[in-house]
């Protein structure tokens, strides 16, 4: 994660780093955050705990590292020709990704890390970034296509847009699906479609 401060001194071995990351993963996948051990990372990975300490404070910050190592929210954004089937078809993509064990690791991760800060934001941004690359795509055509107000802030009607999703995948409830993530689109279309 490249917002965190390192301590200083020689980094890991690229190979020990990607030992540390993939048997960190394997472990919150089986037991979770919580349950997850320094001890069972430095076994599984191979490494010593002194080179997981020299560059991790502990599991939380090791994991937020592993999981943007590993995990990246993919998927093509189709062009499907209009603002909402658009948006309905990249937020079914990213609901289904919440509503997998990457998912379900983030939301750990996220409230395991709510009382820091020096963490927690630097995660939070990188996240954001990759939501709101993906989401401007769309925010673009749109433009393009002459649908929506030019004078709308793109970074609010995406939040409105994803902030659903989120909220659902943080708080452990059943993830949108077509149909209401649809409905929700078009009223936040109609509120800045082009007059």
């Amino acid at each position: 994660m490249n917002n965190i401060k390192r301590k200083p001194g020689r980094p890991p071995s690229q190979t020990s780093r990607q030992a540390v990351f993939t048997a960190t993963m394997a472990l919150l996948r089986e037991q979770g955050l919580r349950k997850m051990t320094i001890d069972k990372v430095v076994e599984q990975a191979g490494v010593s705990k002194a080179t997981i300490y020299r560059w991790w404070s502990d599991k939380v910050e090791m994991s937020m590292e592993a999981f943007l190592h590993h995990v990246q929210i993919e998927g093509i954004i189709e062009d499907k020709g209009n603002f909402v089937d658009d948006y309905v078809g990249w937020f079914s993509k990213l609901n289904q990704f919440y509503d997998s064990p990457e998912g379900r690791i983030l939301a750990q991760i996220i409230a395991e890390s709510q009382s820091r800060h020096e963490l927690l934001l630097p995660f939070q941004h990188t996240l954001q970034e990759m939501l709101v690359s993906k989401c401007m795509v769309i925010w673009e055509r749109a433009l393009a296509r002459g649908e929506v107000d030019e004078q709308v802030s793109a970074q609010t009607v995406i939040e409105l847009i994803y902030s659903p999703s989120s909220y659902r995948m943080l708080s452990n409830q059943p993830i949108l699906d077509d149909v209401a993530t649809t409905a929700m689109i078009r009223v936040i279309y109609n509120g800045i479609k082009k007059r």
